[in-house]
């Protein structure tokens, strides 16, 4: 429940010294105004390595148009879904999200047999507003507006986005306030969605 998460994220960054100097010093997860995607993504993977470990998903290196081309237009039988991390530095729940749910080890597997993951930070306004700007011309207002709502501790957000002929479905927003069993309970659920459609396409 939201509360219980909202203190265990307190209580858990207490333990890690989130207040400390040190910490407030940490690098960006990304330049403040990141141009070039691919290399926005490389300071990520680095970052999110050097805080959390090297157990994680492995984020695609590029544009998010690159991640649809990788996730979607291969032969129907190499598709697979589309997970957008979006990152934000000042949730409480940032930490506890990324150690102990992105990086729980039966996380990390099953991201990376049934999805591409593509991420992005959204702490900075300027790199808030590029990605809003991508959210609506890939996915419509209404998943923009949905990202824009959301308050700073309801990150981080998890996207699952499913490739369709002639737009992008958004199948799932899961927001930071969860658990591993749910995350990993969510994006089965989408999996069985998406394996639905590509038994479709392989017939085709």
């Amino acid at each position: 429940d939201f509360e219980d998460a909202t203190e265990f994220g307190v209580d858990d960054g207490e333990i890690f010294g989130m207040a400390s100097s040190s910490t407030l010093r940490k690098s960006p997860m990304m330049p403040e105004n990141a141009e070039n995607e691919a290399d926005a993504l490389l300071q990520f993977t680095a970052e999110f390595s050097s805080r959390y470990g090297e157990c994680h998903p492995v984020f695609f290196i590029g544009s998010l148009e690159g991640a649809f081309q990788e996730a979607f237009y291969g032969k129907a039988r190499d598709r697979k879904l589309l997970a957008i991390y979006l990152h934000h530095d000042e949730s409480v729940l940032a930490n506890v999200f990324c150690s102990q749910m992105l990086c729980a080890e039966s996380t990390v597997s099953y991201l990376s047999q049934n999805f591409i993951t593509w991420a992005w930070d959204m702490t900075r306004e300027a790199n808030r507003a590029r990605f809003l700007t991508l959210c609506t011309r890939h996915f419509g207002s209404v998943v923009a507006q949905t990202v824009r709502t959301q308050k700073t501790d309801q990150f981080p957000l998890f996207l699952i986005i499913m490739g369709k002929r002639s737009s992008n479905e958004v199948l799932n927003v899961i927001q930071g306030n969860t658990s591993v069993d749910e995350l990993i309970m969510r994006l089965i659920s989408a999996m069985e969605i998406f394996s639905a459609q590509q038994q479709e396409d392989i017939k085709e």
